[in-house]
């Protein structure tokens, strides 16, 4: 387990404004309970993830969130029918062992990662999500808490701030190393095309 005052996290997170929640809105204070907000890609209308929540108020850009949920829908999922609502699914902790954890994601297959905190602040014009209270981040390789952090849509990624706890189980590993093979392997054989096209051209 590693502690750091700092840690940026690459996630593939899309915020975008929220449907029925415009940032056009006038200065009139909207509430949602028990909300399920399922957000889109523009491009190809691709489910991207689904932000659940006790309670949503709404004012102008800003939508102020209890009991936040963000569930990160894998790239692979083509059909809504596939999403099992994960709104009311208690969160484990840090150190639940990678068997209970493997158990727990058997059936959210359409899942990549889940966030969890009691409160946050979704910016609509700055496509922000933050939030000063604690936080946790749970994925199949990766598990983490802190305290405060910065989603942040463009640049993709999150910033926990501080208190940061992170667990990275060996599936994680094991992907990363068969990744840096298969990059060593590309750069050898691309090394060969160039030398051998080098010859030729003597």
């Amino acid at each position: 387990m590693i502690k750091r005052k700092f840690l940026f996290v690459l996630i593939l997170l899309a915020f975008a404004a929220a449907p029925g929640l415009s940032a056009a809105d006038s200065g009139a204070r909207a509430s949602l309970s028990g909300f399920a907000l399922p957000i889109y890609k523009k491009e190809d209308n691709r489910l991207q993830f689904i932000l659940y929540g006790n309670n949503a108020s709404n004012l102008g850009a800003l939508l102020e969130l209890k009991g936040l949920r963000l569930d990160i829908v894998d790239d692979s999922v083509k059909n809504v029918n596939e999403v099992v609502a994960l709104d009311k699914v208690p969160i484990y902790p840090l150190t639940t062992s990678s068997r209970e954890v493997k158990i727990f994601w058997r059936d959210k297959k359409h899942s990549r990662a889940l966030l969890y905190t009691e409160t946050g602040v979704f910016d609509k014009n700055a496509k922000i999500l933050r939030g000063d209270a604690a936080v946790k981040f749970r994925s199949r390789e990766l598990d983490i808490d802190g305290v405060g952090f910065d989603a942040f849509y463009d640049k993709r990624f999150i910033h926990i701030r501080s208190n940061v706890r992170l667990l990275i189980r060996p599936e994680a590993r094991q992907r990363s190393l068969r990744a840096e093979k298969e990059r060593k392997e590309n750069k050898k054989e691309n090394d060969i095309i160039n030398a051998n096209t080098g010859d030729r051209k003597k």
